[in-house]
C-alpha cells in the first residue's frame, strides 16, 4: 500500500494483483481477500466504482463461511460493500 499512499494508484494496483497471485497460489484464502479487500480500496481512489465492488464482493464471499460476522475483518469488508453499492446505486 506505500504506492497508494504515495499516489501511484496504478503502481498499487499492480503490487496488488501480482500479490494476489501468489497467495493464490500457496491458497491462503485469508489473505487473498485481504488483499482483494485492498485492491477494491485503490479501485475505488481510481474511480472504479464497479471494478472494487466486484473485489469487496468476492472478498466477502471468501471470508463469509470462515469468519464470524463479528469480526473486525469481516466487517470492514461488509462495510466497504455496502458504502460502494449504495454509491453505484445513487449514480
Amino acid at each position: 500500500m506505500d504506492a497508494c499512499q504515495s499516489g501511484d494508484l496504478e503502481g498499487a494496483v499492480g503490487k496488488l494483483r501480482t500479490a494476489l497471485n501468489e497467495v493464490r497460489k500457496l491458497g491462503l484464502e485469508c489473505y487473498q481477500a485481504k488483499i482483494m479487500n485492498n485492491l477494491g480500496i485503490v479501485l475505488e481512489m481510481k474511480g472504479e466504482p464497479l471494478e472494487a465492488r466486484d473485489q469487496y464482493q468476492a472478498a466477502l464471499e471468501m471470508v463469509q463461511d470462515k469468519l464470524s460476522g463479528n469480526t473486525a475483518l469481516y466487517q470492514v469488508m461488509e462495510g466497504n460493500l455496502d458504502r460502494i453499492s449504495r454509491q453505484i446505486t445513487i449514480h
